[in-house]
């Protein structure tokens, strides 16, 4: 017989050779079928369509009438040129475009490299802690970061510590910049978007890093390479893919800062701050929509060049088998690496003071810390005033719709992205560069049209809704996940699969689904958190019949130095669901991600 190891077999001579070693026969009596090892285009195009319908009906069709009607409302070029004489409008292009180009990078670059510091040392009971933030809906961070940038030295520890180190340089409190005054807001905001996430790149990265194979750093560096010699030939053509799903992910998340602005900016410095989201929704839409329009397809049009080309290198090509990773030895504990041990420690420490401050409040007497400071005298009155506040009626609804939410995007997504890793389907390139845009569409300009849409439902205002419009925003970014972790499947095992399965859909729950299993952990457990955290859909499509429980919380904070109490305790209990999920499935959620995008 011939080697089944022979690099130059195709792959179906492969899989006809193991087979013919096989104790039972091949069973081919009857009617031949065609394309048994490789099945149609056609066949992988209506696989596509349960995911296209809903997606193109939630953004799809919105974005395609907006670039419509910008085109043909009045005259086309006077209402971009009318629109950008607004120095407002040309602010908010401003910041939007830092958020969608440079902050994704930025919290990249910064994990990638957080994890070569890291590399070897062991963070497995310091994980837990450090995964969590990205968990805590951006209401949450928002109430924990300004409470945390309070301009009162009393109430706000960083304003403590910035004074103490101005007084150091003979700077008196009075001249201090206030951390949350016009100067400084937008960094105050990037810097709590950073402490969200720089944890999960930088997990993300050592567990890429770690699928290298290692004799190929020792190979770099046999041949006279140095440390920039490793990082430009082995680990950045390698972890290529890793940085592309990396940045999609954060662009997916800084075009959702929505509601970090409004919770963490005041309103005399919101104006400075502001993104396109937010001068969307405050313009009247009636009096000049041609020139809504135009915006709307301008903040399209910046979020969407930032993650095409923070993308490039997520374009899929079958990965080799893993190579298997020896176990690693013990590791002497020498001066610099105990350095960088205490050194990581102390970073934890400060890392979690964000998280432990918004607790020690919520557990304070909200008049005290009002007038004295936020460590007020030992109380539960807070928790108190949240009951009676009817917020936590809005638990079991929003788990009830982040469950549904998470489930259908599991299915819907499964069936697409294996059509697109395994079933070629007609236009699959188009189709991808279709799902890297839709992906990042801001909800905020195509409510009017998304609203027209779904009206024929008349569920307005209720669950219903809400789920139909998250469905069809996180299957775009399920599917690119959920397609690299499928195509990550060898092809000889799949070959030979299909000779044994009757249906394509057999192969793919005996075959491939048990192989991405963490993958699709992932995709339930990211989609479940994003749907718990999100306000911007419920408060656009919610109503009397349905609020989840971040606008409740974003409802109390209208006066948020009396309403200190009812918030920090509300948002310690909206965070225990969905950091409880980000721990369980953290290994999951990482494997999930980088299964398929590590290039061999």
């Amino acid at each position: 017989m011939t080697d089944v190891r022979d690099p130059r077999l195709s792959t179906i001579r492969q899989a006809l050779d193991r087979l013919n070693g096989e104790v039972r026969p091949l069973d081919d009596h009857g009617q031949p079928r065609r394309n048994r090892l490789r099945p149609g285009a056609g066949a992988g195009t209506l696989w596509l369509v349960p995911a296209a319908v809903i997606v193109g009906i939630v953004v799809v069709l919105p974005t395609a009438t907006l670039i419509w009607d910008s085109a043909s409302t009045g005259d086309y070029w006077r209402q971009y040129a009318t629109a950008f004489t607004d120095a407002q409008l040309l602010r908010d292009v401003r910041t939007t475009a830092i958020w969608a180009m440079a902050v994704p990078l930025l919290v990249t670059v910064a994990g990638y490299g957080f994890a070569l510091l890291t590399r070897d040392i062991h963070l497995r009971f310091l994980l837990p802690m450090a995964f969590a933030p990205m968990a805590l809906p951006m209401v949450v961070i928002g109430v924990a970061f300004r409470t945390l940038y309070a301009p009162s030295p009393s109430l706000g520890p960083a304003t403590a510590i910035e004074q103490a180190v101005a007084g150091l340089f003979g700077v008196p409190p009075e001249r201090v910049t206030p951390l949350l005054g016009e100067r400084l807001v937008t960094p105050a905001l990037i810097s709590a978007f950073f402490w969200a996430w720089m944890w999960l790149a930088a997990v993300m990265f050592r567990a890429a890093l770690d699928q290298i194979p290692p004799d190929l750093e020792g190979v770099v560096r046999s041949e006279g390479g140095g440390y920039w010699h490793v990082l430009r030939d082995v680990q950045l053509p390698f972890l290529r893919r890793t940085f592309a799903i990396l940045v999609i992910l954060l662009a997916v998340m800084a075009s959702r800062t929505f509601d970090l602005v409004l919770i963490m900016a005041p309103g005399s410095v919101q104006h400075v701050a502001e993104v396109l989201g937010l001068y969307v929704l405050r313009q009247p839409n009636v009096a000049a929509p041609g020139e809504a329009n135009v915006v709307g397809v301008v903040w399209f049009a910046v979020v969407g060049v930032g993650v095409l080309l923070g993308a490039r290198g997520v374009r899929y090509d079958w990965p080799a088998p893993a190579v298997p990773k020896e176990k690693p030895g013990k590791t002497r504990n020498t001066p610099g690496r105990l350095a960088r041990r205490v050194a990581l420690f102390a970073v934890i420490a400060v890392w979690a003071f964000p998280a432990v401050l918004l607790v020690l409040v919520s557990f304070s007497d909200p008049i005290s810390v009002a007038t004295g400071g936020w460590l007020g005298q030992w109380s539960r009155a807070a928790y108190d005033s949240l009951v009676k506040s009817g917020v936590l009626e809005t638990l079991v609804p929003t788990l009830l719709l982040a469950i549904l939410v998470a489930l259908c995007v599991v299915v819907m997504a499964s069936v697409a992205a294996y059509s697109l890793a395994w079933l070629q389907p007609y236009g699959s390139a188009l189709a991808t560069g279709v799902l890297l845009v839709t992906a990042v569409v801001p909800i905020q300009v195509t409510a009017g049209t998304l609203h027209d849409a779904l009206v024929p439902l008349e569920q307005q205002g209720t669950m219903l809704t809400a789920a139909i419009v998250h469905i069809g925003r996180g299957l775009p970014l399920a599917i690119l996940v959920l397609r690299n972790a499928f195509g990550a499947v060898p092809p000889d095992q799949m070959a030979f699969e299909r000779l044994n399965s009757r249906s394509e859909f057999v192969v793919m729950l005996r075959r491939v689904v048990p192989a991405a299993r963490p993958a699709l952990i992932a995709v339930a457990a990211l989609e479940f958190i994003l749907v718990w955290n999100d306000l911007v859909v419920g408060f656009l499509f919610g109503g009397s019949d349905f609020t989840p429980i971040a606008v409740a919380l974003f409802g109390q904070s209208r006066q948020f130095t009396t309403s200190v109490g009812v918030l920090t305790a509300g948002s310690v209990v909206a965070s225990i669901v969905p950091v409880a999920v980000a721990i369980l499935a953290r290994k999951a959620i990482v494997a999930g991600l980088i299964s398929g995008v590590v290039k061999r």
